[in-house]
C-alpha cells in the first residue's frame, strides 16, 4: 500500500511553483505585440492616411473638371427630366387600372355563366355584375369560387330568378383596392 508523506493541506494549499521563464516569455510577447500594434497604427497615420487624402483630392479635381464640361443648361435639363421621371413613377404607382377586372373575371368565371353587364365603382371598391347561369348549381359554384379568392373581400347575391335562358342573377363583388393597381401582375 502506498504511503503518503505529505498532508493534504501541504499537497493542495502549498505554495504554487511556476517555472522561472514563463512570466518573462509572456512579458516579452506582450511587448512585441504592443510594438507591432504601434507600428501599424503609426504606419496608417503617417503613410496610408496622406495617401487617401491625396487620392480624394485627385478624384475631387477630376469630378470638378468633368462638371465644368457640362453646361448649366444641360444640368437644368437633366434635373427637369429626372424630376419628371420621379413624378411619373409616383403617378403610375397610384394609377388605377380598370382593365385588370376583365382579366380577373376571365380567369375566375365558371363556364356555365356569362355576364350581361358590369358596373365598376372604384371609390367603393365594388363591382356589380348581372348575368345568366345555366343552373343554380353553376351560380353557387361561382359564388363559392369568388369567396375563395383573396383579392375579394365579400360577395353579395342581390337577386336571382329562373328565366327562359337559365338563372338570371345580379351580384355585388367587393374587392381589395390592390386588384385595380397598375403594378399588379396580369
Amino acid at each position: 500500500m502506498p504511503e503518503y508523506n505529505k498532508s493534504v493541506t501541504e499537497q493542495f494549499l502549498g505554495p504554487e511553483k511556476l517555472p522561472v521563464g514563463w512570466p518573462w516569455k509572456i512579458f516579452l510577447f506582450s511587448i512585441v505585440l504592443f510594438g507591432l500594434v504601434l507600428f501599424i497604427y503609426f504606419g496608417i497615420i503617417w503613410g496610408y492616411q496622406p495617401f487617401l487624402k491625396a487620392e480624394e483630392q485627385s478624384l475631387d479635381k477630376k469630378i470638378n473638371e468633368i462638371g465644368g464640361q457640362i453646361s448649366q443648361q444641360d444640368r437644368e435639363n437633366f434635373i427637369n427630366f429626372y424630376s419628371q421621371l420621379v413624378n411619373l413613377q409616383s403617378l403610375l404607382e397610384g394609377h388605377i387600372k380598370g382593365s385588370n377586372i376583365y382579366n380577373f373575371l376571365e380567369k375566375n368565371t365558371d363556364q356555365g355563366i356569362y355576364y350581361e353587364s358590369a358596373d365598376l365603382s372604384v371609390t367603393e371598391h365594388s363591382l356589380r355584375l348581372a348575368g345568366v347561369a345555366r343552373s343554380y348549381d353553376n351560380l353557387v359554384k361561382q359564388l363559392f369560387a369568388f369567396e375563395q379568392i383573396p383579392e375579394i373581400n365579400r360577395v353579395i347575391l342581390q337577386d336571382s330568378q329562373a328565366a327562359d335562358k337559365g338563372i338570371r342573377f345580379s351580384l355585388q363583388v367587393i374587392f381589395a383596392p390592390a386588384l385595380l393597381s397598375a403594378s399588379q401582375p396580369q
